[in-house]
């Protein structure tokens, strides 16, 4: 541990600072010319478990407190559902389409079962796809007969990020974990 005075480093306060160097386990996979690097720094005395990646899927860290058992075995079972979670945290956005197919389904369930007449059906029935969120709230603002379950109808999608991050872990991660558990 290295402790440096006022005229090596710009203090915070009155306090030093301080400079400790460790050393964490570093992963390289390529394949092709997709590459991830994955640091796992474990520090147990402070309850740190952190795992971060470089790759050209982008760039995702997060640490844990306490794994629960061996760290690499414990991230050599991670889901992508759970991984994804603490990665990149909640990245969706609106799908327009999906949001459309809904829509359609209930109005021709509703003319079938005769709940609706065909003029009613022809004008709540959405003209295209909704290429964005405004478009949905165009059609729930002029629509009579779901006026209250238009929320119901809102469909998302995994956003780019999170897309991305997916795409890392379907191409890496199998190979991860059997490093991780060799």
């Amino acid at each position: 541990m290295t402790t440096f005075d006022n005229k090596d480093l710009v203090q915070m306060g009155n306090k030093p600072a301080i400079v400790r160097r460790r050393t964490a386990e570093v992963i390289e996979l390529r394949v092709g010319y997709d590459y991830a690097i994955f640091t796992i720094d474990q520090q147990p005395e402070r309850s740190y478990f952190g795992l971060g990646i470089e790759s050209s899927y982008g760039g995702y860290s997060y640490a844990w407190s306490v794994p629960g058992c061996d760290f690499r075995h414990f991230l050599a079972d991670l889901d992508l559902s759970y991984v994804l979670g603490k990665m990149v945290g909640r990245d969706e956005e609106f799908d327009g389409d999906a949001t459309v197919r809904d829509i359609r389904t209930d109005i021709v369930r509703l003319r079938l079962a005769r709940k609706i007449t065909a003029e009613v059906a022809r004008y709540e029935w959405p003209t295209s796809e909704f290429e964005h969120v405004g478009e949905f709230y165009d059609w729930c603002n002029g629509t009579k007969v779901f006026r209250e379950d238009t929320h119901y109808y809102y469909k998302s999608a995994p956003g780019q990020r999170a897309r991305e991050f997916a795409a890392l872990y379907e191409k890496f991660w199998p190979v991860l974990a059997k490093e991780l558990l060799s």
